[in-house]
């Protein structure tokens, strides 16, 4: 039982960041390349700083990338289009 607290209590921070930064990106591709929530079509992938965004629209399959910054910055690079 001890472990298990304090598994979530170091881990757990970090899973919730993990899933907001990935909200927080998937956000930015659908407000910029105006996109719908439905278009996301997989999951994304970040590597240093760098994240790839799968989606879906009307012209077939894209990424986005996004560049992400210190304290919860991201910066849309492409479309993709």
């Amino acid at each position: 039982m001890l472990f298990v607290i304090a598994f979530g209590t170091i881990y757990g921070p970090l899973f919730l960041a993990a899933s907001q930064t990935r909200n927080d990106v998937r956000r930015v591709v659908q407000e910029q390349c105006g996109l719908s929530s439905t278009a996301i079509a997989g999951e994304l992938s970040i590597y240093e700083g760098t994240a790839e965004v799968p989606y879906v629209d009307s012209t077939g399959a894209h990424t986005a990338i996004v560049y992400m910054g210190l304290r919860r910055t991201y910066f849309l690079h492409t479309c993709d289009r």
